[in-house]
This record gives structure tokens, sequence and C-alpha cells, in this order.
């Protein structure tokens, strides 16, 4: 079997310590010796470690398109595919690593706008799967999609947030129903 390439073994490595740790915790050392790489394979490879951080958010990020994009297929009523979602997102005792990214880094203009980005994303996925249960009348069309997409993301994030300080991972199912039920037609 080949042996994985230096970069791929940096990016996995940081993927997982920035996870556990967080970004700024996180040192191009703590990398290369979890990566068990030399230290100038980093920076043959990244220009920086705020350059790896962008590149590691958008690794996770992918790592969770599926679940993300069935949010989008017209084949499923869009209540039961949000249902689906919000199953989905489940417990990690790390956390978000785009909530986490967005709690530590945000204010770094270069994490703030990929942070915005991904996070817009999000909610225009989540949006579009609430328009398509409004037009079906699953779910309520008093507020914009846009705008319940929004309390969607929140919840989702904070609920990850708190899930993750009291070690909880029920209150992700519970808050799930939660949202389905605040977003259902009565």
């Amino acid at each position: 079997m080949p042996k994985a390439n230096n970069r791929q073994q940096i990016v996995d490595a940081a993927l997982s310590i920035f996870h556990e740790n967080g970004f700024n915790a996180t040192s191009v050392n703590d990398i290369v010796a979890r990566a068990n790489v030399p230290k100038g394979s980093f920076y043959n490879h990244f220009k920086s470690k705020d350059a790896l951080g962008i590149e590691i958010l958008d690794t996770y990020w992918e790592s969770n398109a599926l679940s993300r994009n069935k949010l989008l297929n017209p084949n499923i009523p869009a209540q039961e595919r949000l249902e689906e979602y919000l199953g989905s997102v489940g417990y990690n005792e790390c956390g978000c690593l785009v909530g986490n990214f967005s709690g530590e880094v945000a204010n770094m203009a270069l994490f703030r706008q990929k942070l915005s980005l991904l996070i817009n994303t999000w909610k225009v996925h989540v949006a579009s799967c609430i328009r398509d249960g409004q037009k079906e009348g699953s779910m309520d069309a008093d507020s914009p999609a846009e705008d319940l997409a929004e309390y969607v993301v929140s919840c989702l994030q904070g609920s990850v947030l708190t899930a993750k300080v009291n070690q909880d991972p029920s209150l992700m199912a519970r808050n799930g129903k939660l949202v389905m039920h605040f977003l259902s037609t009565k």
C-alpha cells in the first residue's frame, strides 16, 4: 500500500488537532508532530498556519456535503428532508469545526470571510428546503424561508455548543424535534 503523501498527512493531522484543541492552541510543531512529517514539509505545502486553517475548513465542509445536499433533493418531501438532515447532524464531543472556528478566529478577516461564506451557503440550502416545504404546505409560511433558515442554523450551532459543554448527545435529537415542531404547520 502506498504511503500517504506528507501534504495529506498534514491535512489529516490538522483537521483532527484543530477540532480537538482549537486553532489558536495548535502550533505548526503540534501539527507536524501529529502528522509525523518534518517541519519543512509543512512549509513546502502551506504558506502559513492560516492558509492551512482555511483548507481545513474546506475539508471539513466537504466531509459534510452529502447530508447538506440531501436538503436539496426535490424527490423527497421537504419536511422529511429537513428532519433527516437534523437527525444526521448528530453529536460530536469536539463540537462543529465551523462553529468552533467562528467562536475562535472570526475576528480575523481571512477566517471571517470564509466562515461567512460557509454559513451563508448552509443557510441557502436550509432555506431552499424550507421554501419547498412552504410550497407543499408542510412548513409554516408566515415567515420568509431565509429568516427561518437563519433560525435553524443558529439553533443547530447553539445545540452543538450546548451538547458539547454538557456532554449530552441527546440534546441534538431533542432540539431537532423542537425545530421541526416550530417549522411544521399545525
